[in-house]
């Protein structure tokens, strides 16, 4: 778990690959999360970037199966980073219980906070709605995670998790959003639903100053309602990071393009402020645990402050004002 590896191991992966390609600078640790690292790879051929899942508990079988989810995302003309097939012509390497992916570099500046042009949110949401199209020919649904706690049909598992949460936050909050959800749950899983990202976040959109360069990150993908999507997404860029409020505008500007594709049915609307609360109790319950039964982590314990004190924005905020929200024609 964020083990650090030198050149030579580095290397030696590479050439799983390529025999012929060598490294012409030393790698770069760029990014370091609670499941996988990544490294920049210059080498004389190309720029790279080698995403180790270094976590016990991660299945290869999920990790391959978010490989060919990539490679047909970028065959299909979805902005997503292209994976590299090792000579074996695998997706991906399994080493010792370690799995190691190869993936073009795309210049990037990470959008995890900040202020986010309206033209990014656009081509954030173009990205989702062709990725929907080329996820349609994914029906096998053995290859994702089983009663994932950050698959919102799932929600209801982390009622056991609230004596986890930091002392000064208000448990009561988190009991009424499990309550609210166990009586919605049953419309909630009638809704359309097929194989979503779920992860369309901030930190997990790469852009420069010309727009929107990748659409990264598949590892929460699961079998969901498709509004499940949306309020994933909107829990994310709904967040004014220099203000710390609901940025009602942007929110308008992600529906009315997602709109502008998909229509969305009068339950899906009436559920998505329930929904964008229950995602920030996801995270805030499943990272709380996590501190409590692995080990306190500084990462972990920053993101559940923040996240708390948005989903207080949002009970601040209300239902009615947030749904004024969410474009239609007559909020327009």
């Amino acid at each position: 778990m964020r083990q650090v590896y030198d050149t030579s191991f580095l290397t030696y992966l590479l050439h799983n690959f390529y025999d012929e390609w060598d490294l012409i600078a030393s790698p770069e640790l760029f990014t370091s999360w609670f499941e996988n690292s990544n490294y920049f790879l210059e080498t004389d051929q190309w720029k790279y970037v080698m995403k180790l899942f270094e976590g016990e508990w991660v299945d290869h079988d999920i990790v391959v199966f978010e490989c060919r989810v990539m490679k047909e995302a970028h065959m299909r003309w979805v902005t997503t980073p292209d994976v590299i097939r090792l000579r074996s012509w695998d997706i991906c390497w399994l080493h010792e219980w370690k799995s190691f992916v190869l993936m073009n570099f795309v210049s990037w500046e990470n959008r995890e906070s900040g202020v986010l042009s309206h033209k990014l949110c656009y081509e954030v949401w173009a990205e989702l709605a062709k990725l929907a199209c080329a996820l349609e020919d994914f029906t096998d649904e053995s290859y994702v995670r089983k009663e994932y706690e950050f698959d919102q049909k799932h929600f209801l598992l982390l009622r056991d998790t609230i004596s986890y949460l930091p002392d000064d936050f208000d448990n009561a909050l988190f009991q009424s959003l499990l309550d609210e959800f166990s009586m919605k749950k049953e419309l909630f899983d009638s809704l359309p639903r097929w194989l979503i990202h779920n992860d369309a976040v901030p930190h997990n959109i790469l852009a420069n100053d010309e727009g929107l360069t990748a659409l990264i990150d598949f590892w929460d993908m699961n079998f969901s309602p498709y509004v499940q999507d949306i309020a994933v997404s909107l829990w994310g860029f709904a967040q004014d990071f220099e203000t710390k409020r609901c940025n009602g505008y942007q929110v308008k500007v992600f529906m009315k393009w997602y709109l502008s594709q998909r229509d969305l049915s009068d339950d899906e609307f009436d559920m998505i402020y329930l929904l964008v609360q229950c995602r920030l109790a996801t995270v805030i319950l499943a990272f709380s645990r996590r501190n409590v039964e692995l080990w306190e982590d500084k990462q972990r314990s920053d993101f559940i402050r923040w996240y708390y004190n948005f989903l207080l924005v949002l009970q601040k905020l209300g239902k009615e004002t947030f749904d004024g929200y969410l474009w239609r024609e007559e909020n327009w």
